[in-house]
């Protein structure tokens, strides 16, 4: 039965499309903050309940959900195999970006103070501002300089 249920939300979540899905998840707030837990290093359950102040109950089924979902791997610790180790999938890793954007300008807007975590870019260990760029050209790019454009169609045989 798990299965199927498995299943049949998957399907569901197919047919309603990316865009959909997205949408979804951006409204959840435990799922975005969850996955920002465990960008910074947060693995274990009790370590997610701790920084995130969330009840061990809601943290359940947003995991299980999640990982359904295919945006985290639920891992036996390999040192103590009765403890579940959560990591990022290709797909959470994908919202690198937008949660890095997302906590700078909430600290900002939100907080109105600097964060206590800021990104720090390894390579130069100088922290950084992020900013949306466009991939073609490199260029910072800002909501006026953005047109939405529908995909290119098909082409016809």
């Amino acid at each position: 039965l798990a299965q199927s249920a498995r299943a049949g939300r998957a399907a569901r979540l197919a047919s309603q499309g990316a865009a959909s899905m997205g949408l979804g998840l951006r409204v959840d707030r435990w799922s975005l903050m969850i996955v920002t837990a465990v960008v910074l290093g947060c693995h274990y359950f009790d370590q997610l309940v701790h920084v995130l102040g969330i009840a061990s109950s809601v943290l359940a089924r947003r995991l299980s959900g999640m990982v359904e979902a295919g945006l985290l791997l639920a891992q036996p610790d390999t040192h103590d195999a009765r403890r579940t180790v959560y990591r990022l999938t290709p797909a959470s890793r994908d919202l690198f970006g937008y949660l890095v954007c997302f906590s700078t300008w909430a600290a900002r807007e939100y907080l109105h103070q600097p964060s206590s975590i800021r990104p720090v870019h390894k390579t130069c260990g100088q922290p950084f501002t992020p900013q949306v760029a466009c991939s073609h050209c490199g260029e910072a790019v800002k909501p006026w300089d953005v047109a939405m454009a529908p995909p290119a169609s098909a082409p016809q045989p």
